[in-house]
């Protein structure tokens, strides 16, 4: 799966080879508690990725699916050790197999899973 491998990728020494699993024309809406960021391309992904503050930050998936080309899961996140939220994140891939739409909700509060 893509989703979870772009996520390791931001979770790595080098955030942005994540950006190698990207179409140049991504379109992207990440729902966020400060409100939403959209973008319609690689550079503007990255702009944001780039721009997040400087802490130790895991994506731990929980659950993941896909189906041909749509990909979703669902997961927390920590900050230093820190849980600060979950996300359902979810991609249609391109024929080359890239991410080519990303949408993800995050949520400092509510989760799907109480297990988590």
């Amino acid at each position: 799966m893509l989703i979870p491998e772009y996520m390791a990728r931001l979770d790595g020494d080098d955030p942005r080879t994540a950006m190698d699993l990207v179409e140049d024309d991504v379109s992207f809406l990440l729902a966020l508690p400060s409100g939403p960021v959209r973008g319609t391309s690689k550079a503007e992904l990255w702009g944001y990725v780039s721009r997040r503050p400087a802490v130790i930050r895991r994506h731990h998936i929980v659950e993941a699916s896909s189906h041909d080309d749509f990909e979703a899961v669902y997961g927390v996140v920590t900050d230093d050790g820190v849980e600060t939220g979950a996300f359902l994140a979810s991609a249609r891939l391109s024929q080359s197999g890239l991410m080519q739409r990303y949408l993800v909700h995050f949520d400092p509060e509510f989760r799907l899973f109480e297990a988590v």
